[in-house]
């Protein structure tokens, strides 16, 4: 695959800097990925520990995503008849 065609430039920034390091780019990208991989595994306990908390949250935003468009519903049926000079009290229905 290589390098873009701009970083082949030896005036390229990418250049630069490989240059400058030294770097062999597999070796790195081999690294980099161990490392990775390393973070994961010692993530997964702390994301397996966090699931039920998860759900809760999910229900809880669910609950209030319901709320939430009961409210738009009403205030927009309120828009509409405020708009039309009802009384308001003919016009605020659940």
């Amino acid at each position: 695959m290589g390098l873009p065609l701009l970083a082949r430039s030896p005036t390229h920034p990418v250049s630069l800097v490989l240059v400058v390091v030294q770097v062999d780019l597999r070796m790195y990208s081999q690294k980099i990925d161990a490392e990775l991989r390393v973070v994961e595994a010692a993530s997964l306990p702390g994301y397996v520990a966090a699931a039920p908390g998860v759900a809760e949250l999910d229900n809880a935003i669910g609950k209030c995503s319901k709320t939430l468009r009961t409210m738009e519903d009403v205030f927009s049926k309120f828009q509409v008849c405020a708009s039309d000079h009802a009384p308001v009290r003919l016009c605020v229905r659940v």
